[in-house]
Formats: structure tokens, sequence, C-alpha cells
């Protein structure tokens, strides 16, 4: 199957989404989040114009809901590392200050340098089945992961862009 065939089947299952509007943007950001993962994609695109096309089809498919819905916000992509997963969500603000994180972020200039992390990290990702639960719960991890960065790409959409 060609990238751009796995690209449509892909977006095809998001077609009856709707975004959830919350007046907590936490619930709201969740709620709109879509989770691919990252070793599905990595064994489905090959092709760096694939990784690109993908990525510019995901933040146009919220554009395409948002603006059928009279709303706009912030469609924003990352991969998170931690569950090997490429993610994308939107919230409906227009201050990417305001985006769900308590990190550092660090902007990408274009939704393809997201995507193109996964393939990145392929080699670096842990399997599931090899993950064991551990008793120990540590208060300073919260205060070690703000000092974090995440790379993600951000895009205004909807009606008033």
């Amino acid at each position: 199957m060609s990238d751009e065939e796995v690209i449509k089947n892909l977006l095809n299952e998001y077609q009856t989404m709707t975004l959830s509007m919350s007046s907590e943007k936490n619930i709201e950001a969740v709620d709109n989040m879509l989770q691919i993962d990252g070793a599905w994609l990595r064994k489905q695109i090959l092709t760096e114009s694939g990784k690109s096309f993908l990525a510019e089809k995901l933040c146009d498919l919220y554009d395409e809901k948002a603006q059928l819905q009279n709303i706009s916000g912030l469609v924003y992509l990352w991969f998170d590392f931690q569950t090997d997963q490429l993610r994308i969500s939107f919230i409906r603000e227009t201050d990417s200050s305001k985006l769900p994180f308590e990190v550092k972020l660090l902007f990408a200039r274009n939704s393809a340098e997201i995507v193109k992390k996964v393939y990145a990290a392929g080699q670096d990702v842990i399997p599931w089945s090899e993950l064991k639960p551990i008793a120990v719960w540590d208060e300073n991890l919260l205060n070690e992961n703000r000092d974090y960065t995440l790379d993600i790409f951000v895009r205004k959409v909807g009606l008033k862009r």
C-alpha cells in the first residue's frame, strides 16, 4: 500500500470526529486528542514526502472540523517519547503560551519536523511488553520534568486565522 493510501485510510477513521468544547482547556485538549502508535507508523509510511503529507493532512483535518463547527483555535502536534505516540490535539485558544503543557516548548517550523521524530526514536523505544511496573514514587520527579523541553508544532485553525 502506498503512503498516500495509508494516510487516506487513517484520515477516514477520523472523518466523523467532532471537536469537543469545554470551559476547562485540559479536558478540551484530552477530548480532542488523536494518538497514532509510533511502531505502527514506522512500518506504514516510509518516504519523506509521506511523512510531510501525513503531518499536513492531520492539521488540515482539524482545520476542516473547526471551520464546520464555526470555531477557531490552535491545533498542535508532538511526539510523546514515553508512549511512542504521535499526538495531535486542538484547543480554543489563539495564544500558544496557553497550551496545556507544564514544560518548556520548542516550536517547530513545520509539522513534518515532529513526524520525523517518530522515526528518529525508533531504535530507542522499549516495547510495552518489556515494561514492568514498579512500586516506587518520587515526588521530585515532578519537579525534574519541568526542565524538559517538548518539541511541538502549532498552527491556527478555524475561522479566525
